[in-house]
């Protein structure tokens, strides 16, 4: 082996192990966090992530580049939620997450007629999009019935926080 393949070698071996100490001290320290500040900086980048889908769903389906079901705006719009509810959300403000979900369906439907009836969109892009918004009602429904059940003073509380009680 040559002076300059040594020279080469040994500091391809220098940096390996300086990689492999960095990469354990990573894993203590993971292992000595107690995991919810992680567990809330992923819901909040999933719920960025959701937000930014959402947007560019509606954007390509409004400018009839893709299809609805290829747009997947329902699925990430739900996603939204499900951000929230890892993060821990209150039932007021995932009540409110659902209503945004409802809204943003409602609006949904309308393009989808608007597109359907310019010849823009397929009719089954309008099928999907009725049900989408038929179903955020049905959660919606379902979340007032779950929340009328409910004491006055719980109204703030988390599920987790009423389990407990």
């Amino acid at each position: 082996m040559s002076r300059p393949s040594r020279v080469v070698a040994c500091f391809v071996g220098i940096v390996s192990l300086g990689w492999m100490f960095v990469l354990s001290a990573d894993d203590k320290k993971k292992e000595e966090s107690d995991g919810k500040g992680d567990r809330k900086q992923r819901a909040a980048d999933q719920l960025a992530l959701a937000e930014q889908a959402v947007a560019l769903g509606m954007e390509g389906f409004r400018a009839s580049r893709i299809r609805l079901s290829d747009a997947q705006v329902e699925r990430w719009s739900l996603r939204r939620i499900d951000a929230l509810k890892a993060d821990g959300a209150s039932d007021k403000d995932l009540h409110k997450a659902r209503l945004a979900h409802r809204d943003l369906m409602e609006k949904l439907e309308k393009l989808a007629e608007s597109l359907f009836k310019s010849s823009n969109a397929a009719e089954l892009d309008l099928l999907e999009a009725r049900y989408a918004r038929l179903e955020a009602e049905r959660q919606l429904a379902a979340d007032d019935d779950e929340s009328d059940d409910d004491e006055d003073d719980d109204k703030g509380a988390t599920r987790e926080q009423r389990k407990k009680k």
